[in-house]
């Protein structure tokens, strides 16, 4: 889930699945527990593993769609300019992410975790 560019670390937090009309709205699949944070977050970045490339964005609009969020960007206005990002993960820099409460943690720092399995009687 994270990817490392330079000295930032990127998290995604969705991943964008489908066009959504005709203006540029993109339907994506989220990947996080804090949609709201949307309201705030408006700067967004969008990676491409194919390519490796990693673009700026900026959401102007969002709202929940059958179960995941249909996002709107600035200068993303057509279809055909919504689909040259389709398969793009949506990231933000890891130090932005929500702060968890004590003694909870992300799944991607349990990663390469020895797991045991303890049975008793």
């Amino acid at each position: 889930m994270g990817e490392d560019s330079g000295n930032t670390a990127f998290i995604t937090i969705a991943r964008l699945a489908k066009v959504q009309g005709r203006v540029g709205e993109i339907s994506a699949e989220l990947y996080t527990d804090f949609p709201e944070r949307f309201e705030q977050r408006r700067t967004l970045y969008a990676w491409t593993p194919e390519s490796g490339e990693r673009r700026e964005l900026h959401l102007e609009e969002f709202w929940p769609h059958k179960g995941g969020m249909v996002f709107k960007f600035e200068g993303v206005d057509s279809i055909e300019e919504a689909e040259k990002l389709l398969r793009s993960e949506i990231q933000i820099p890891a130090q932005e992410r929500a702060e968890l409460e004590p003694g909870a943690c992300y799944v991607s720092e349990l990663l390469g975790c020895l797991v045991l399995e303890v049975s008793g009687a």
